[in-house]
């Protein structure tokens, strides 16, 4: 019985800090639908990723814009269907929230939650971001997909409120066509 409570008593003793989650690698393609919202702007889509593939196609003032981002060549690619021209953009790390954008976020494990049948790892975040300081709480699944986040961090003299969420998540395949421009549009470099 002694031998019992020792073992007890160790296991609840046991440092927390032990039991830590690691801010989780994304290891898996997915799509979602996601809802974000930063100040009054607000966003309604659908988001697909595969590796540093992403496509964001959402509504914002009544206009459908379609979004490729393509970390692996530095570009992210913006049209509307059914025009003629999209517009490249070099990539740079604000225009994308990725693994590397939280881990510099110095993000410290707070607990696990059940998020509409997820677990999700929660992390408070805050740090120094390409747009200015930024703090908040991220969950995400352990296989890395961002289910919410609550944030909010200055830009200039002005404190940014933000909110993203993913919901309806599917994991598996995702058509790698979904990833290019489609044919016959025209591209400007900015």
């Amino acid at each position: 019985m002694k031998a019992l409570l020792v073992l007890l008593f160790s296991l609840i003793a046991w440092p927390t800090s032990l039991l830590a989650e690691a801010l989780p690698e994304l290891t898996t393609a997915y799509s979602a639908e996601i809802h974000q919202t930063t100040g009054d702007f607000e966003v309604v889509g659908r988001i697909w990723v595969d590796g540093k593939r992403h496509r964001m196609q959402m509504t914002m003032d009544g206009d459908e814009t379609i979004v490729l981002a393509h970390e692996d060549t530095g570009t992210i690619y913006m049209f509307s269907e059914g025009e003629s021209t999209a517009l490249a953009i070099d990539f740079s790390p604000e225009m994308i929230v990725t693994h590397e954008t939280y881990l510099a976020m110095n993000p410290v494990f707070e607990g696990r939650e059940n998020i509409r049948g997820e677990v999700a790892l929660r992390f408070a975040i805050e740090g120094e971001t390409p747009l200015g300081f930024a703090r908040g709480t991220v969950w995400m699944t352990r296989d890395g997909i961002l289910l919410r986040s609550e944030t909010e961090g200055t830009m200039g003299e002005e404190i940014i409120r933000g909110v993203t969420e993913l919901t309806n998540i599917q994991r598996g395949a995702v058509e790698a066509s979904l990833f290019e421009l489609p044919e016959g549009l025209t591209v400007m470099r900015h």
